[in-house]
């Protein structure tokens, strides 16, 4: 099975074609804004490690968002993504758009890997009276 090596949710990604290195830009730990608002874009970036075994199976890659007060997102039930490689690392980049917030507190992003959790990250949702 393979192995998580990060999860970090950004505004945004960028991958050299030609290096294949990964520039992830504004990672969120907190977000702020007049509440109720939409949450832009966001990117979730997952690192897999690949045991030599694993290569040429078949995982789904799956993120769910828990809202501030616990409730689960609806739509986070269709935030799969299915990966199939030869390569010892993949990457994986979930692009979610439009996240309706109408109360402060934790919004919860986690990664599964065929249905079982793997990380977790927390964005701090924080309310402002004025723009």
């Amino acid at each position: 099975m393979p192995k998580i090596e990060y999860f970090v949710v950004s505004e945004s990604i960028s991958n050299d074609r030609d290096t294949n290195n990964v520039s992830i830009f504004h990672i969120f730990e907190d977000y702020s804004g007049r509440l109720p608002f939409t949450m832009p874009q966001f990117v979730a970036t997952s690192c897999w490690s690949i045991d030599q075994g694993d290569k040429g199976k078949d995982f789904q890659v799956t993120l769910r968002i828990h809202l501030p007060g616990g409730q689960l997102m609806p739509e986070s039930a269709s935030l799969k993504v299915n990966f199939s490689t030869d390569r010892n690392r993949h990457r994986v980049f979930q692009y979610v758009r439009g996240i309706h917030l109408e109360r402060p507190g934790d919004l919860v992003i986690d990664v599964l890997l065929d249905g079982v959790p793997c990380a977790s990250r927390t964005i701090s949702i924080r309310g402002r009276d004025t723009e």
